[in-house]
């Protein structure tokens, strides 16, 4: 028996001669699997944007035209869509490839991540994002180079207008990648194959970027936002960029509990409206 809710159950027995059990081992790598490719993501998505920022700043180019540049918009949402794509496919079968803690968070209160295991996913996704953006600074050798990729709200907007479209366009990202999970797999996030799942991830993660660079230059995922305020010390309207994501992935996680309460299948039941969740299955 084991649970769906979970990477490993403790009921499994270390095999004789092993220094770890196969529970063990899969929680291990399940952390890593999160850390490392937070790290990608956002050693990607600071370093593609810092690169941008830069060659307008070295073209004397006003640094609106960095945010309303049609080409910095699709450079960004490309590499963005990408990188998603890619990790989702390597991550997934050891994590769910969750990658940002909007969608842990959103798991975890629709009952298919226990809260314990989540926060170490949540722990080693900020590891991650202060990595990728040290590896950029490391890089650029300094925390000047394009800004190191720092979220920015637009001088036209205001706080609670960005957090309004983080809400909304991380809404649609988590319920894009909740309707594409299975849950009858461990770890949950493991999504249907035969759909092509990572590429419909990278892609809502590309029409977002496009719909939000204008507004804040993307964050959609908390981790994104807090590397690069760490390692250039500005932590102005970090709030933003964490609460409007958390509390629109708990909206898109709404979306899915409720299209699967009216649509039920016996495969698929909603957890978040029900009582009492039998967390026992037959592998």
């Amino acid at each position: 028996m084991s649970s769906p809710n979970h990477v490993g159950s403790p009921s499994r027995k270390r095999p004789e001669g092993e220094t770890l059990s196969p529970d063990l081992k899969r929680v291990i790598g399940a952390l890593l699997s999160e850390l490392i490719g937070t790290t990608f993501l956002v050693f990607v998505a600071v370093g593609v944007q810092a690169n941008e920022t830069q060659y307008a700043q070295d073209s004397n180019d006003a640094s609106r035209t960095v945010i309303l540049g049609p080409a910095f918009a699709l450079t960004l949402a490309a590499a963005y869509g990408m990188t998603y794509m890619v990790l989702t496919e390597v991550f997934s079968r050891t994590s769910g490839a969750h990658l940002n803690p909007a969608i842990t968070i959103a798991s975890i209160v629709a009952r298919r991540v226990s809260p314990p295991f989540g926060l170490l996913y949540i722990m080693m996704q900020c590891l991650g994002g202060i990595c990728g953006a040290l590896m950029i600074k490391g890089m650029a050798r300094g925390d000047t180079y394009g800004d190191i990729g720092k979220v920015t709200i637009a001088s036209r907007f205001d706080s609670g207008e960005i957090f309004g479209i983080e809400l909304v366009a991380t809404s649609l990202v988590v319920l894009t990648w909740m309707s594409l999970a299975d849950p009858r797999l461990v770890p949950y996030g493991q999504h249907r194959k035969q759909y092509g799942s990572p590429a419909y991830i990278g892609g809502v993660y590309f029409a977002t970027v496009l719909l939000t660079h204008r507004w804040d230059l993307s964050g959609l995922n908390p981790v994104r936002a807090l590397g690069p305020a760490i390692v250039t010390g500005d932590f102005k309207n970090q709030w933003v960029f964490w609460i409007g994501p958390i509390m629109g992935g708990l909206l898109g996680m709404l979306l899915h509990e409720m299209f699967v309460f009216f649509n039920p299948h016996p495969q698929y039941e909603p957890r978040f409206f029900r009582k009492k969740v039998d967390t026992t299955h037959t592998a």
